[in-house]
């Protein structure tokens, strides 16, 4: 565990969690600017997915008084053993914490969890519209080494996504 501050504490995604990342993503949903999810599912899918999490993968949260302001995932890109270095991260903050340091102190956090899990690389999608998370995942250190063109389609409109990676030093 972490701390950004006096206030925010970073540590593992728990089951009680659940609803307040629920919350959390369709905040970050209905906003429309941010990630190409049209849905946040519901708190049984989220326990789900925690649940259903595998060894190597890493789920944190950044807490402010027992509110949550973000989240961040490395999942395995594969399973295909020639690819088992790589990771697939996600980011979600609320639109109160952009800007805090909140996504630092969750990368912070993940990026050592994410090596203790045998990542050496990590890969983020991010819509080409969304220029506060690509000047986000830029900072961490990802580099641009694609674009997706018209990859994913949300309310009805296609949508480029920028695909950038990261190694772990």
């Amino acid at each position: 565990m972490s701390t950004c501050d006096s206030k925010l504490l970073v540590r593992p995604v728990e089951i009680r969690d659940a609803e307040s990342i629920t919350v959390l993503l369709e905040e970050v949903i209905s906003d429309g600017r941010f990630t190409i999810m049209e849905s946040a599912g519901t708190v049984d899918d989220q326990i789900s997915f925690i649940r259903g999490l595998p060894v190597r993968s890493s789920y944190v949260a950044a807490v402010s008084e027992s509110r949550i302001l973000g989240i961040q995932d490395v999942l395995p890109f594969s399973e295909e053993p020639a690819l088992l270095h790589v990771g697939e991260i996600s980011t979600f903050v609320a639109a109160r914490a952009h800007r805090s340091g909140v996504g630092r102190a969750l990368a912070a956090e993940t990026f050592e969890r994410a090596k203790a899990c045998g990542f050496r690389k990590l890969r983020a999608n991010i819509r080409k519209d969304n220029k506060a998370a690509l000047a986000y995942y830029r900072s961490l250190g990802f580099e641009t080494v694609g674009v997706a063109r018209e990859h994913a389609r949300v309310d009805g409109k296609y949508l480029d996504e920028v695909i950038t990676e990261c190694f772990l030093r």
